[in-house]
């Protein structure tokens, strides 16, 4: 049987660091998509007589809205 060549590693690992490389930036471009978007990390929330109470993040706001919305879709139905 033919032993395997001594190179092999030269030749993967630079792939497999590529392919890795590659992995994570898909990884972070879609987590952090909605970062990206809107521009910034936190969204401050005022209270109704314009004090600021904190700060939430945009995926939050993004999913609470949807969950009025789905609410609101509830009640017309």
């Amino acid at each position: 049987m033919k032993q395997p060549y001594r190179s092999t590693w030269r030749v993967y690992l630079p792939g497999l660091f590529v392919m890795s490389i590659f992995s994570i930036v898909v990884y972070f471009s879609r987590t952090r998509s909605d970062v990206v978007k809107y521009g910034y990390d936190f969204v401050p929330i005022y209270s109704e007589d314009g004090k600021l109470e904190g700060f939430t993040h945009p995926v939050l706001v993004k999913a609470g809205n949807q969950y009025r919305e789905m609410e609101e879709e509830r009640r017309l139905r």
